[in-house]
């Protein structure tokens, strides 16, 4: 039985992980967000949330993204851009901005490297 004359304490007002799991898709999965002076605080709070709900593979790289074609992208798809909202909600404003900034101008790149491959009409 813990001592009450302990000087030690635990904050349970605000968790850097959440708990609950729902159908939907969780966005918030630790209250530390991402600035210039906590990613010792943010690093471990965002991996324990990613890997409470199943998806750490997606982080570590284990989970390798399939064929396009294969009936699994659609899962991999889904469950990675998941993972990557949930990174995305536990970064500051600036961070934030940041990553869907080099996001979308992947995706630009993307779409213009398949448009060059096209033939003209």
């Amino acid at each position: 039985m813990a001592d009450s004359s302990s000087s030690s304490s635990v904050n349970t007002n605000l968790p850097d992980v959440t708990s609950a799991r729902s159908d939907h898709v969780p966005v918030q999965v630790t209250t530390v967000q991402l600035n210039n002076e906590n990613y010792s605080r943010w690093s471990p709070a965002i991996t324990m949330g990613i890997a409470g709900r199943g998806h750490i593979a997606y982080v570590n790289g284990r989970k390798v993204e399939p064929a396009k074609d294969s009936m699994a992208w659609d899962t991999w798809y889904l469950e990675d851009n998941q993972v990557l909202l949930c990174q995305c909600a536990s970064l500051d404003m600036t961070r934030r901005m940041g990553f869907l900034l080099k996001t979308f101008l992947f995706d630009v790149k993307n779409l213009l490297d398949h448009l060059d491959g096209l033939d003209p009409p």
